[in-house]
């Protein structure tokens, strides 16, 4: 499967926490075949989390797990209906999340990937026009 896919892409998307938005985002990692355990996915997130926020400021959050659970390279985009609390680095609360689901034999091509989205959005008018967008075209 594509990493990038228009399939996984959610524009106005409804979280009311952290933890229910990260269980949500493994169960459609499941459904695309990127992993076979939600709940165990879920949970890693959760430590994941819990070492470090991947709330990486101005309203964005990465999270990502790299683990042998994933088998397939994966992302899932949510541009969310309302912030919510993501104890990033700013103390801002998240509006767009972007989930990779990494499996353990890429390498570290993904850390490449993640350091380009990150440098992407530190630019203020890229960051202002991905959350003006209405949809996800």
């Amino acid at each position: 499967m594509t990493l990038f896919s228009s399939s996984r892409v959610f524009v106005g998307f409804k979280a009311k926490d952290k933890a229910s938005f990260l269980r949500s985002a493994a169960d459609l990692f499941v459904e695309t075949k990127a992993i076979t355990d939600s709940k165990l996915f879920f949970t890693k997130l959760l430590e994941r989390e819990a070492l470090m926020s991947t709330g990486i400021g101005k309203r964005i959050a990465i999270p990502h797990l790299r683990d042998p659970l994933v088998k397939d390279f994966q992302a899932i985009i949510y541009l969310l209906d309302s912030e919510i609390d993501f104890n990033s680095i700013d103390s801002e609360k998240v509006r767009l999340v972007i989930v990779f689901a990494i499996p353990e034999d890429i390498g570290d091509r993904y850390m490449r990937l993640l350091s380009g989205i990150s440098r992407y959005l530190r630019d203020s008018g890229n960051r202002r026009e991905v959350f003006s967008c209405s949809d996800k075209n």
